[in-house]
């Protein structure tokens, strides 16, 4: 089986939700069709919890219920615990950053 590289679509309308270090999220403004659903945000590692929580606070204020936003990451710190900004759903819990995935050591922006 061949794969070929296929363009990615151009998205026209979006919103830029900024994050600290200078990092921008680009959210189609196509996710306001699911204000009524339940949203599964996913990440591999969560060191301070800061950056779901300033998302979800955005999603909020574009119309979506709090109770139906869900974040899950596959690592988390104890820092991110320590502050109550621990995601719904996680499966590791570390002390700090110094951890590695498989595909290397954990990004915190």
């Amino acid at each position: 089986m061949e794969f070929t590289a296929k363009p990615m679509p151009l998205i026209r309308d979006y919103f830029v939700f900024s994050i600290a270090k200078g990092w921008n999220i680009y959210i189609p403004s196509a996710i306001n069709e699911f204000k009524d659903g339940k949203v599964l945000i996913v990440d591999d590692f969560c060191l301070t919890g800061e950056f779901f929580q300033g998302l979800r606070a955005f999603l909020v204020s574009q119309g979506f219920r709090a109770e139906n936003v869900r974040v899950f990451c596959a690592v988390i710190t104890k820092v991110t615990q320590a502050a109550d900004r621990a995601p719904e759903y996680y499966h590791v819990v570390t002390d700090d950053d110094n951890f590695y995935f498989p595909w290397g050591k954990a990004h915190t922006g």
